[in-house]
């Protein structure tokens, strides 16, 4: 609703329009005019004013006549009405009430007067829409499927809809005080991710980011994992600054988007990489002689067929399988020299050195197999896309801190911009957006990293290498609970 109040003047007679308008004109108002009853009505229905002065004695159709028929208008039935007249007997102000005025200004009006009750109508009447308006916003608001709050400068919230109690678990009916703060409450039930993105919470400098952030459930065996997507608008209410926060569910979008890239690696990788076992097998066979290198050469054949049976299983398998393994059946860490350099292989990386510490072995994660192969994939074809010569030198090393698992990947690539760091968990997000259209890319890959580790509740960050080009990949996993 606009700030500016509009008022309508309906006369028949030139110097009562012009008399009016002298001694508004100069107050803030916006000035309107109707000569008649007919141009009254059609003029209101316009405007939608914010108060209508209104002759009663005019031809045609007067003041009372108008009146009746403006409030038999939904539009304009909570319009202020006031009528000017220099009628004073009792007859007629009944006959206005009955119309529907409300108020009355006998002619000739006192100056100050009629500017004060002009003040107080209006003002009064903007409270009452600006009631109306809230009243509106609010029924909206609690029957949205989004969450909604609005916090001050100091991270207090001031309201909170039933959607937002529901995803922060605050206790007590909307209006009620909260006594947690914004931030505290999503770090009860949620991770703040991307972390970088949060920190020095609630700084408006931090606020006013446009970059969008989560709040990440972790999965575990007993419940889903779940994914809140957080937006913040600022709302400046004159010298105060507050914000208003909406928090919209994504887990299902982030599941598609996972869903699509991993079948897409899935087939075009897997898939291709067994067909193209069997039609080497098949060559081969035109150049054998005698019986039995032919049912050698079909046993080889055999064997690439089961193998593409054995791929397809393993599509079949993730199609239902969770982020985190069941409980003691995690990726044993046994395993991971050797599908690092297997994935290496497949991608034609000839220099990578895979370490590891003597206790990290014993270790077995809470991700799957296929998830954990889908986020080393992930690393190891981007240090190779990015890679000036497509030939990227990669140094892995697996050690056990306080934290837990770490692993970090470093390669000899390129440095990546310090704003895009912090960007680059951000679905079809591409800081090289030639060079990842020219490789086929989609900008989910690593965001597809970021939603497998952070689901599991683990973490991870990209960084720059200090002294040399390249970045460095840093995650840290949790073990599988026994």
């Amino acid at each position: 609703m606009t700030s500016i109040t509009t008022i309508l003047i309906v006369d028949d007679e030139p110097g009562g329009r012009e008399a009016l308008e002298g001694l508004l004109s100069g107050q803030g108002y916006v000035l309107a005019f109707a000569v008649n009853g007919s141009e009254a009505i059609s003029r209101a229905d316009a405007l939608q004013p914010d108060l209508i002065l209104l002759d009663v004695m005019m031809p045609d159709m007067d003041g009372f006549e108008v009146c009746r028929r403006l409030r038999a208008n939904e539009l304009l039935a909570e319009v202020p009405i006031v009528l000017l007249t220099a009628l004073d007997d009792q007859d007629s102000r009944l006959s206005g009430i009955e119309a529907g005025a409300d108020d009355f200004i006998s002619k000739p009006y006192n100056r100050a007067e009629l500017r004060a009750r002009i003040k107080t109508i209006t003002r009064l009447n903007r409270y009452r829409r600006l009631l109306i308006e809230r009243e509106q916003a609010e029924w909206v608001l609690e029957r949205s499927g989004e969450g909604f709050l609005i916090i001050g400068s100091d991270d207090r919230i001031h309201y909170a809809n039933v959607k937002a109690r529901l995803y922060l678990g605050i206790i007590g009916e909307v209006g009620e005080p909260v006594e947690k703060t914004f931030f505290q409450l999503a770090m009860d039930s949620f991770r703040c991710e991307p972390a970088e993105l949060w920190e020095g919470w609630p700084s408006r400098a931090v606020l006013a980011r446009a970059d969008k952030r989560y709040l990440v459930r972790e999965e575990t065996s007993e419940r889903e994992g779940c994914w809140l997507e957080v937006s913040f608008f600022e709302r400046a209410l004159g010298e105060n600054v507050q914000w208003l926060i909406r928090i919209r569910e994504i887990t299902q979008e982030v599941k598609a988007r996972r869903f699509s890239l991993v079948m897409k690696r899935l087939v075009f990788f897997r898939l291709r990489k067994a067909l193209g076992n069997i039609r080497k097998e098949l060559q081969s066979t035109s150049h054998l002689q005698g019986d039995a290198d032919c049912t050698r050469s079909v046993k080889d054949i055999c064997r690439s067929v089961e193998s593409l049976e054995r791929e397809l299983g393993a599509i079949n398998l993730y199609l239902d399988a969770p982020v985190l393994a069941k409980r003691g059946q995690g990726f044993s860490m046994k395993e991971f020299k050797a599908l690092l350099k297997r994935l290496a292989d497949d991608m034609g990386i000839d220099h990578i050195t895979v370490t590891a510490d003597d206790e990290v072995e014993e270790m077995t994660l809470s991700l799957t197999e296929m998830a954990f192969e889908m986020i080393f994939w992930e690393i190891l074809d981007n240090s190779r896309k990015f890679h000036p010569e497509k030939k990227p030198m990669i140094m892995i090393k697996a050690s056990c801190t306080e934290r837990g698992l770490i692993i970090s990947v470093c390669d000899d690539g390129v440095n990546i911009p310090q704003h895009r760091l912090a960007r680059v968990w951000m679905p079809y997000y591409r800081g090289d957006r030639v060079r990842a259209e020219a490789d086929g890319g989609e900008g989910l890959g690593l965001s597809l990293v970021s939603s497998l580790l952070w689901q599991a509740g683990g973490s991870c960050r990209l960084f720059n290498r200090k002294e040399d080009p390249g970045v460095i990949f840093e995650c840290s996993i949790p073990q599988s609970v026994q």
